[in-house]
């Protein structure tokens, strides 16, 4: 199967500066537009209808540069990932919200749904970098510690990357 979307992030060394910037800004722009139409995803069903979470976001953006039926295939193929369900459980839902820990602590999760006796978290990533992992591994745990605290339950935090969809639970 020929993948939808391919967007190689190249090295400083292989291009020229100004190639070097157009090609990780396009890398970048498509990771916003990603993300945008997922902040808009309140339910597994909502993505049943990707093409226009897309639209939306590229509108919301300003950025046209896309074909919003490759973009909503590859978000479509996020319901096909196994385990899908526990990021986006039946609860109270808060999409790009702002909490604050009794320190004065501000984080901003991607996305929030406190069920039952637990918060479950869940940060979009448009791709896998390696060298990033630790870092985002970090972030999920802020969110889920500060989380806690605010919710007074117990915090299960994911990564939840898009392009080539993949789930990673990384806390507890």
């Amino acid at each position: 199967m020929e993948p939808l979307l391919s967007v190689k992030v190249p090295s400083r060394w292989d291009l020229e500066e100004g190639e070097y910037r157009r090609k990780l800004t396009r890398s970048k722009r498509l990771g916003v537009v990603l993300h945008r139409a997922l902040s808009m995803v309140r339910s597994l069903d909502d993505l049943e209808d990707a093409e226009l979470l897309v639209r939306k976001a590229m509108l919301l953006t300003g950025d046209y540069a896309w074909n919003a039926g490759k973009l909503a295939r590859m978000l479509k193929r996020l319901l096909k990932v196994e385990g899908i369900e526990e990021l986006f459980p039946k609860g109270e839902v808060f999409l790009e919200r702002e909490f604050t820990d009794g320190a004065g602590k501000v984080v901003k999760p991607d996305r929030v749904t406190v069920c039952g006796n637990r918060v479950v978290v869940v940060d979009y990533k448009s791709r896998f970098f390696k060298e990033a992992v630790e870092d985002y591994v970090g972030q999920v745990r802020e969110y889920c510690e500060v989380l806690e605290g605010v919710f007074g339950k117990k915090a299960v935090g994911f990564l939840l990357y898009i392009i080539s969809p993949r789930i990673e639970r990384v806390y507890p």
